[in-house]
């Protein structure tokens, strides 16, 4: 049970050492999470986006 599993970088001896791995990887993801909400996307030009002068409720005519 003590060969490594990851390779040789990343030795897991015991379960705290995963753990402890595991909870450094959620915090990066959360944090990786929070700059991608805090920055505001550009707008998508797709089918969703409403025309101007429009409401969402007018559809083109063909």
């Amino acid at each position: 049970m003590e060969e490594p599993i990851f390779g040789n970088e990343t030795q897991m001896r015991t379960f705290e050492d995963a753990e402890r791995r595991l909870q450094n990887l959620a915090r990066q993801i959360d944090l990786k999470l929070r700059l991608v909400k805090a920055t505001p996307r550009p707008h998508r030009s797709g089918p969703e986006d409403v025309p101007p002068n429009t409401t969402k409720r007018t559809i083109p005519k063909k």
